[in-house]
């Protein structure tokens, strides 16, 4: 997590395009407005559009405006950002209209998109436009999961503990058990930070006694069947590698292949 805000904190520096791609709950919105509140005038306006939630024709009308009007989201990302979530829900269609925006519009905003899917390999596959991928990846961010690094747990919880109010004593001051921080740590994690927040600022804001045992987490995370089983756990910090290596190499597959000791089609 260290590692992600000194990646964000140099990310802010620069206007070129930046992707966001992780699952669900790992944290890309929070990251998406760390980025535009660190580069932007205090009037600049961060346009959010979750592109799995807009029809086809009020994204044609936000992306390119009505009656010849101009385009309204561009317009209100004027100095600030354009964020486009779940960008792989786009059509091909609007996806190609996207392209010709981009293609044609002054660099006066910055653009922010998310993914929860291996974009790249839709992109190969022939299910996302091509152009559209190289103009959003130039700088690719993969948001860690929750489940690959349990030793930031601790930290975490105390962080989202002091967040909520108790009425029995300052939540700051609530500390959670070793047996409590090892249930934790052996959880899953589906829903990542997310899940993470909400499970622990629901028992800070509730909890009687200042530190937190075992007892007091939810029967979820106590189920052995919740946790992953070594070959979960193994191929998500396999393919994170992977990523992390392609980058360094800046998308070339047959020189990360080299580095990994496997064929370009394995890097994939």
């Amino acid at each position: 997590m260290q590692k992600l805000r000194q990646q964000g904190r140099k990310l802010a520096t620069v206007r070129t395009p930046v992707l966001l791609q992780g699952e669900e709950g790992t944290g890309k919105t929070p990251v998406a407005e760390l980025l535009h509140a660190a580069n932007t005038e205090p009037s600049a306006k961060l346009v959010r559009i979750d592109c799995s939630l807009s029809s086809e024709d009020n994204f044609r009308a936000g992306l390119l405006g009505e009656n010849g009007a101009g385009s309204r989201w561009v317009q209100d990302a004027k100095s600030g950002a354009l964020y486009l979530q779940n960008l792989e829900s786009l059509p091909m269609a609007m996806q190609a209209e996207l392209v010709s925006v981009l293609r044609n519009t002054a660099h006066g905003f910055r653009l922010v998109c998310t993914t929860s899917v291996h974009l790249e390999a839709l992109t190969d596959e022939g299910n996302f436009h091509d152009e559209l991928f190289y103009r959003v990846a130039a700088l690719p961010v993969t948001m860690p999961l929750l489940r690959g690094h349990p030793e930031d747990i601790a930290e975490l919880a105390r962080h989202f503990a002091a967040r909520v109010t108790n009425p029995n004593f300052d939540a700051k001051l609530v500390e959670f058990a070793p047996d409590a921080l090892s249930v934790m740590r052996a959880y899953r994690w589906p829903g990542n930070l997310v899940e993470l927040s909400q499970v622990v600022m629901k028992i800070a804001a509730t909890c009687v006694a200042r530190v937190i045992t075992s007892d007091e987490l939810p029967l979820r995370l106590k189920e052995g069947s919740a946790w992953p089983t070594l070959k979960e756990y193994l191929a998500s910090q396999e393919r994170q590698y992977v990523d992390m290596v392609v980058h360094a190499c800046g998308g070339d597959r047959a020189a990360a292949a080299k580095i990994l000791g496997t064929s370009p089609t394995v890097s994939d």
